[in-house]
C-alpha cells in the first residue's frame, strides 16, 4: 500500500513539473526569449497564422468607430443648427 502510494505521489509529482515547464516554455515563447530556438520573424510576417477571428473583431470595431465618429459629427451640426434657430416661444399661454 505505501507503494502505491509513493507512485501517486511521484506521479503528481511528475504532472506538476511538466505544468510548471509548459508554463515556463510559453512565457519564454511569448517573451521573445526562444530566439535561439524560433525565427519570430517568420512568424509574424506570415499571414496564414493570423487570427481571423481577431482580424474580423479589430475590422468590425473599426468600423463601428467611424460610424460612431460620424454620428458624432452630426450630433454636433445638428445642436449647431438647432443653437441658430430661435424659439418663438413666449412664455405666455394663447387661451
Amino acid at each position: 500500500m505505501n507503494e502505491l502510494k509513493k507512485l501517486d505521489t511521484t506521479k503528481n509529482d511528475a504532472i506538476d513539473e511538466i505544468d510548471e515547464l509548459i508554463r515556463i516554455m510559453h512565457i519564454k515563447f511569448l517573451t521573445g526569449l526562444d530566439k535561439e530556438y524560433i525565427n519570430y520573424d517568420i512568424i509574424d510576417n506570415n499571414e496564414e497564422l493570423d487570427d481571423i477571428k481577431t482580424s474580423n473583431r479589430d475590422a468590425e470595431e473599426k468600423y463601428f468607430e467611424e460610424d460612431e465618429e460620424e454620428k458624432e459629427l452630426e450630433n454636433n451640426e445638428n445642436n449647431m443648427n438647432k443653437e441658430n434657430i430661435k424659439s418663438e416661444y413666449t412664455g405666455e399661454l394663447d387661451y
